[in-house]
């Protein structure tokens, strides 16, 4: 078994962020955002490296990041801290992304009969999708 030492260290970075921002500006939010996605982030790293293709949870956490710290990022173009989480939040979901494609399992696991596997992995894997979960709203917004 492999350690996940990249998802430990993007754990500790969104922690650490968290606790930076209660340190310089007092905010309790982010220590609160910060300690509970970098908790998160530990847990699926410690998941991922005891079953590599166990990815959900870091999924899940870096997605949710980088959509939130992205739209942040947008609305104030400030590298620190929101561009910072949210390229470190896109990087985990790329590496989520790599694992989903590189195994056998299928993408898009919470599917029923509206999408085959071959078509969740040609539109996660082949078309530059970088999210497993996106996969899963193409499907709901398919459904009839």
């Amino acid at each position: 078994m492999a350690v996940d030492w990249a998802g430990y260290g993007y754990a500790a970075l969104v922690a650490s962020g968290g606790v930076m921002g209660y340190v310089k500006a007092g905010s309790v939010p982010s220590l609160a955002a910060g300690l509970l996605f970098g908790g998160l982030a530990g847990f699926g790293a410690y998941q991922t490296s005891q079953d590599p293709k166990n990815i959900w949870v870091s999924l899940g956490a870096s997605g949710t990041l980088a959509a939130i710290m992205g739209k942040r990022f947008y609305n104030s173009r400030k590298i620190i801290p929101a561009g910072l989480i949210a390229g470190a939040s896109r990087g985990s979901v790329a590496d989520c992304k790599r694992v989903l494609c590189e195994s056998t399992m299928s993408p898009c696991c919470f599917s029923t009969t509206y999408l085959t596997h071959s078509d969740c992995r040609r539109i996660i894997c082949e078309t530059g999708v970088t999210s497993g979960l996106t996969g899963f709203v193409l499907h709901v917004s398919t459904m009839p």
